[in-house]
């Protein structure tokens, strides 16, 4: 039997972050795999005495050990990481599962050691527990399905020596439903950018001084709209479901940018995109939206080679090279983001993959 692990958290419920995960659960059911669903009240540790939170990850560790008993010799288990529940002991719980001949399949989305560690100020406690989490649970995989080929080097210069493959990019599912809708998007304007995602300014400081000779289409939540943040050039249009975000967004071209400069991708979030998969990224090709990304980025070699958009060193950039671009170079970005609009509505890239575990 196929299972996969549901981990319930009623916060997450309309945030990008749950979309790709909720997509890669539905995925997963359409090729046969079964779900079992973990549910605790014990992750915010953050405020309790060294016992208790060691008492917390033995109570997680047991309900763990209760739901993934039901698991047999010859079974695969597919686990979408990091794990929302965690436990200190989780790793050994499949280290034994290993020992039973039971294929733990492992679904990395974000890496808390590679984005978190190099800049917060966390405690050394903090930094040995997220990387024993972490790479114990990576460790005891028996497959990883890595978000890129950035990922996976990381990982392999780590001694993570068991097998991977890499996911290449998120799929992005639309519902019958709201694809049937089939909402008509306003004309947008001459070289305007969407940026869409988390607009706060600890997250996303760069977009509190951008250009001003570009026109810039913002979606998303934590928007500081005071006075200092208004410029003309800048249009905030709100938040939206992620499942209906694709036919509300109005751009020639989606930026995928992070950090706290505009000269280039910095701090612990803007060098993040060195390794990760941006869920933005998704969102506008499967909005038939061509994409502008850091030229570092670990997606920019799949956004060159396939011809969906281009790469910058800078924001200072962009007007410069969009004026370069050629009516037809546009149509034919145009044209191949509309083939991977459909492929990611399909679910086609985590099917790839898992066909080949």
């Amino acid at each position: 039997m196929k299972y996969f692990v549901v981990e319930k958290l009623s916060k997450l419920e309309k945030t990008a972050w749950s979309k790709a995960r909720n997509d890669v659960q539905e995925i997963l059911i359409s090729e046969g795999y079964h779900p079992i669903e973990i549910f605790t009240n014990l992750n915010n540790r953050s405020n309790i005495s060294l016992i208790r939170k060691l008492k917390a990850h033995f109570e997680v560790k047991k309900i763990w050990e209760e739901k993934l008993s039901i698991l047999k010799p010859g079974d695969s288990i597919f686990f979408q990481f990091p794990v929302i529940h965690n436990s200190i002991f989780l790793h050994n719980i499949l280290k034994k599962l290993k020992l039973k001949g039971i294929k733990i399949i492992t679904l990395i989305h974000d890496m808390e050691s590679i984005r978190l560690i190099p800049e917060e100020k966390l405690s050394i406690l903090q930094k040995i527990r997220i990387k024993v989490e972490e790479f114990g649970f990576l460790k005891a995989s028996s497959f990883l399905i890595t978000p890129n080929k950035c990922m996976r080097e990381f990982l392999e210069v780590k001694d993570i020596k068991i097998q991977m493959g890499d996911l290449e990019i998120f799929d992005y599912l639309i519902s019958k439903e709201i694809d049937e809708k089939k909402l008509e998007k306003p004309i947008f304007k001459k070289n305007s950018i969407v940026i869409a995602g988390n607009l706060s300014r600890e997250k996303s400081a760069y977009v509190y001084s951008l250009p001003t000779n570009l026109d810039f289409e913002l979606y998303g939540v934590n928007y500081d709209k005071n006075k200092e943040s208004q410029s003309k050039n800048i249009n905030y249009n709100g938040s939206y479901m992620a499942d209906e975000l694709p036919f509300f967004l109005n751009g020639k071209y989606g930026l995928v940018w992070d950090g706290t400069s505009i000269e280039t991708c910095e701090g612990g979030y803007g060098k993040y995109l060195m390794y990760n998969n941006p869920h933005k990224a998704s969102l506008y090709l499967v909005s038939e939206i061509p994409i502008i990304i850091w030229e570092k980025a670990a997606l920019a070699n799949f956004i060159i080679e396939n011809k969906i958009g281009v790469t910058i060193n800078s924001l200072n950039e962009i007007n410069e090279k969009l004026e370069k671009i050629t009516e037809e170079e546009y149509d034919i970005m145009k044209k191949n983001t509309i083939l991977y609009s459909k492929k990611l509505r399909e679910g086609f890239y985590l099917k790839k993959v898992i066909k080949n575990i």
